[in-house]
């Protein structure tokens, strides 16, 4: 609830690609959130998502930070951040948790390591719940030249470099309203960013694409998607498509991210029907 200050226990989780950091709160059946690119629980904390994880009541929340990002152990190259990888890592946490099923759920890259898990092992997944979905197949040659870009200024520069590269690039862009906080500590994150991790973690990203549209069709667990109106780095699209092929999935569209609010609602009344199920 907005406000509330829950308290999350922390721990170092050993999976079989290294230590994961994870902060869990709350009893009852699973949900483990997956964040975004560049965007761990220290940044995911100075965004209004963090009333949205929080105010997830009757649940075991699970959040972690992603390979090579925060308190997590980076990966060993390019190929451990890619985001099939990362759908895998989700589940090994899940095992290492003894959480056998559970809600997979989170935002951007953590909409594809939700859709990767669902895939690999779909009798582990109850439910999907995934906030803006990144660009994807047509729109995805495009973004994942821009992580290219920014690898080569690392390997060129630094992550100084890096870091102002970002900044000029969002500088003229709308910010959500709340968002503020977080996107002046994305720079800062940036140059402290160790090097060789971030650079497994933008062209892992480079080389990722969300499952092929004719494979989600396989996903029968029922599905809510939450989408932005106008992002150009989580189109509409890609959501609508996400939406169309998955067969049990709902689309609900928001002006912005900072709906929290409706956002919550939306997705406690998701998560509650669940329950009344049995999930």
């Amino acid at each position: 609830m907005p406000g509330v200050k829950n308290s999350w226990h922390e721990s170092s989780v050993e999976i079989p690609s290294g230590a994961l950091r994870v902060q869990e709160q709350g009893e009852g059946p699973g949900l483990i959130w997956s964040h975004g690119l560049l965007h761990p629980i220290a940044l995911e904390e100075l965004t209004p998502l963090r009333e949205f994880i929080e105010g997830m009541e009757g649940r075991r929340v699970v959040r972690y930070d992603a390979r090579g990002h925060g308190g997590s152990a980076a990966g060993r190259n390019d190929a451990a951040n890619r985001w099939d990888q990362l759908g895998a890592d989700l589940l090994e946490l899940a095992s290492a948790l003894e959480i056998e099923r559970f809600v997979a759920a989170g935002a951007s890259m953590g909409v594809a390591a939700s859709l990767r898990a669902a895939l690999l092992a779909p009798e582990r997944i109850a439910a999907l719940l995934l906030l803006i979905p990144p660009t994807a197949w047509e729109s995805r040659p495009a973004q994942a030249g821009l992580y290219r870009a920014m690898a080569h200024i690392l390997d060129e520069k630094g992550t100084v470099a890096v870091a102002k590269a970002v900044e000029e690039t969002l500088r003229d862009q709308p910010i959500a309203p709340g968002f503020e906080p977080a996107q002046e500590a994305l720079y800062e994150a940036l140059r402290a960013w160790d090097p060789p991790a971030l650079g497994h973690v933008l062209r892992g990203a480079a080389d990722s694409d969300l499952p092929d549209p004719e494979r989600l069709t396989e996903i029968d667990a029922p599905a809510l998607i939450v989408a932005v109106r106008d992002d150009p780095g989580h189109p509409l699209s890609t959501a609508e498509e996400l939406a169309e092929r998955m067969p049990f999935a709902q689309l609900r569209v928001v002006e912005s991210l900072a709906e929290v609010d409706e956002i919550r609602a939306t997705a406690t009344h998701f998560l509650d029907e669940l329950a009344a199920a049995g999930c």
